[in-house]
This record gives structure tokens, sequence and C-alpha cells, in this order.
């Protein structure tokens, strides 16, 4: 019995092998490229250039999806303490990166953008810095703990040293105080408020033309150090690093730049 096969049979099931072969190979790229979610909490300045810059690192690393919460750094910290779903925190302070690296919560961190602190007013009768001491001004602050709130007091520590009763009297103006320097914006553009602290970088398109900036007397500005941490898991993704040293490298940088960050 002849069993050898006939050429044109002998071609295609090479064929058939060539094609098994191929798709062999795309399914072991396939499951090496397994879609990946990364938690990234930032304190809501950052809201505009960390939305731009995840945007640009899921367009170079398409099986990565980056979702982003914003809120008070404080608010976020007590999260990750309390074992949230968190990869990255990026804090407007050193000192939530502090706690939680006591906590042992941190398993690398680093500084890697910087912003100013600035005065903003809505009302005619706060048109200098000093004005924020008269009697009758609605001041918008935001809660001590979280680190506009926390700069906030050291400017006005700062002030004190030279002019004893400063403090006191604009204490005294405080009518509201909010969770995050986000509301303390939209509260004083809206009017709710004459005057509030606020990092320069929060004063975006929408909202520019319902607040007059104020620039602080040299002697007393301030400028705030943010913060990432790449946060200490089970398991830390090699995604959650990449993303971490991507924060840092030029192109990430240039974009908070952009956004008025140094």
């Amino acid at each position: 019995m002849n069993t050898q096969l006939h050429p044109n049979i002998k071609q295609i099931l090479g064929k058939m092998m060539l094609l098994g072969l191929l798709f062999f190979i795309s399914g072991c790229g396939a499951s090496a490229q397994q879609s990946v979610i990364l938690n990234i909490s930032a304190a809501s300045s950052l809201q505009e250039s960390l939305t731009e810059i995840a945007q640009l690192y899921m367009e170079e690393n398409h099986h990565v999806e980056v979702r982003l919460n914003f809120a008070g750094s404080n608010v976020l910290k007590t999260q990750v303490a309390e074992g949230f779903d968190v990869d990255i925190f990026l804090s407007a302070h050193v000192d939530q990166y502090t706690q939680l690296q006591e906590l042992g919560m941190v398993a690398k961190g680093d500084p890697f953008t910087k912003n100013d602190v600035v005065l903003i007013s809505s009302s005619e009768s706060v048109q200098s810095f000093g004005d924020i001491a008269n009697e009758g001004v609605r001041l918008i602050f935001a809660n001590a703990t979280v680190p506009i709130g926390i700069y906030t007091e050291d400017i006005l520590a700062m002030v004190e040293v030279d002019n004893p009763g400063f403090r006191a009297a604009v204490e005294e103006n405080v009518i509201s105080r909010a969770e995050n320097v986000r509301q303390v914006l939209t509260k004083v553009s809206i009017q709710e408020g004459d005057a509030a602290f606020v990092y320069r970088t929060d004063i975006t398109e929408p909202v520019q033309d319902s607040v007059t900036v104020i620039e602080l007397p040299e002697e007393y500005q301030v400028t705030s150090d943010f913060y990432i941490m790449l946060v200490e898991r089970n398991k830390i993704q090699e995604e959650a690093i990449s993303f971490y040293q991507f924060i840092l490298s030029e192109a990430a940088q240039q974009i908070l730049a952009n956004h008025g960050f140094q």
C-alpha cells in the first residue's frame, strides 16, 4: 500500500502547521501583555497635569489602564494606611510621605516637583496681602491637616513674628474650612468667600476670570514639595515601577512644567 502523501497535501499540511505555530506564538505574546490596572492616588492640585501624564503613559503602554483618584493628600494618606488598593501615591507635602514611611508602607519615595503658594481674591475688599487681616473679610481656608492648610499655617506663623496680632486677626476672618485646595478655590471663585491661599497651578482657565492672584511678600513666600511614593504591597507590579519612573522622566516633567509646576 502506498502511504506517501500527494505533494499538494504535503503543502497544505505544512501551511496548517505554520499557521498553528504563528497562532501559538501570538498567543504567548498576548499572555505576556495581559491587561494591568494601576491605581494612582494624587493630590487634587495635580488633576490636570497627572491626567495628561497618565494618558501619555497609556498611549505608550497599551496593556495598562491607569485609574486616577484625586483628593486632599491627608485623606489619601489615610486610605493608603487603611489598605486601600493603591499602587502609587502622589502627595503635596512631605508629611504624608514621612508618616507612611514610618508605617512601613512606602517601598520607594522621591520629591518630583514643586509649587508656589499664592493668595487669591474675588472681592475688592482684598487687593493686597495685608487686607486679609481687615475686619469683615471672609476667608476660606483648608483644614490644617491637608498640605495647603499646613502651608497656610506656615505663612501666618512667619508673618506673626514681624506683625504680632496679625494671625489672630486673620483667623477671626475664617468663615469656612475645606477638605482640599480645589474646594477652597471653588468657594472663592463663586464668591462664597473673599480670599484664600491656593497653589499657583490651581489657577486654571475655568477660574482665571473669577479670581485675582496676589503674590505673597517675598519674605513670606512658601514653595511646596510634592512627593511620589511607591506603596509597599505583597507584590509590587512591574508597571507600577514603570509609571513611577515615568513621572520622573523628561516627558512627564515637561508636562508638569507646562502646567506651572517647577
